[in-house]
This record gives structure tokens, sequence and C-alpha cells, in this order.
């Protein structure tokens, strides 16, 4: 047996799709480089700023390697 319709039209369906999208993109995000909070929905932008870009190329001094122990 088929599942029961949860939506009595497209239009009812589309409408609460957005509605669900609108919320998911309003959730807070933290940048860990830059330590500003956003929502979820500007992240991509804020990656291809050039105000994260400066910060994560100075804050990588270190590089990868920072915690391996060099003592052989």
């Amino acid at each position: 047996m088929a599942r029961p319709p949860k939506y009595k039209s497209d239009d009812e369906r589309i409408k609460a799709h957005r509605v669900q999208q609108t919320v998911y993109g309003r959730q807070i995000w933290e940048c860990d480089i830059c330590c500003c909070k956003l929502q979820l929905g500007n992240k991509s932008n804020h990656l291809k700023s050039t105000r994260h870009g400066k910060k994560s190329i100075r804050g990588d001094k270190n590089g990868v390697f920072e915690n391996i122990d060099i003592s052989l």
C-alpha cells in the first residue's frame, strides 16, 4: 500500500519546502578562523571573502605539521 499524501497540493508542498529551507538557512554558524557568527545561508559568501582569506593565511603560520614531534 502507498503512503497517504502528506500535502494536498503541489503548491502546499512547495511552500513547506521553502519554509524549511529558510529555517535551515537562518541557523547560526561560527567561523573557527575569524571567530565571527553568521547565518548558515551566508557561509559560502563568507568563506570566499577577502576578510576570511586574509585571516586564514595569517593563522596558518605553522601549517599542517605543527603538532608533529621532530625529535627523532
